[in-house]
């Protein structure tokens, strides 16, 4: 994908389909990432093993970050099949810390975007955490809440 230009006079940011090699340099990200918003204690082993399956399932809707030259974030997706057509389900829309709250999730948001309407994808739907700063960008992109409700349960729980 071409350069997109400057976020500050002295940045050049870009955007590029993920490539393998691209996978060590989002894991750290992601784990980090995780630690702080949900406290979760993801290991590089166990991100590397996420990224990579989910890279593995869709490469064609997975794009890297990079903000002078060095991966500063990543979207990960994959399409399904639905009734109308074909919907993509956001896995993780993840920018590093460092360079949160300048519109670069919302430049990797309208990318994705722009690859599923290449391909006649018809949706988007993705899980966010109310309330956070995630969330309050997707509703400022135009998303909706939706009626489904994220249900989860640990197998210990049930009969």
């Amino acid at each position: 994908m071409a350069p997109l230009g400057s976020t500050q006079s002295d940045e050049f940011v870009s955007v590029h389909k993920i490539v393998p090699s691209d996978i060590p340099f989002c894991t750290p990200i992601f784990v980090d990432a995780y630690q702080e918003t949900y406290a979760e204690p993801w290991s590089l082993q166990t991100g590397d093993a996420r990224l990579c399956e989910l890279y593995q399932a869709a490469p064609d809707y997975c794009f890297a970050l990079r903000v002078d030259g060095t991966i500063a974030g990543f979207i990960l997706a994959r399409p399904f099949s639905w009734h109308d057509g074909t919907r993509v389900w956001i896995e993780e829309v993840i920018v590093k810390e460092t360079h949160r709250g300048r519109g670069l999730g919302a430049l990797l948001l309208r990318t994705l975007f722009e690859e599923c309407r290449r391909r006649s994808v018809v949706g988007v739907s993705l899980i966010s955490q109310r309330g956070s700063l995630a969330f309050k960008m997707y509703k400022r992109m135009g998303w909706r809440s939706s009626e489904w409700m994220h249900l989860e349960a640990d197998l210990r729980d049930l009969p």
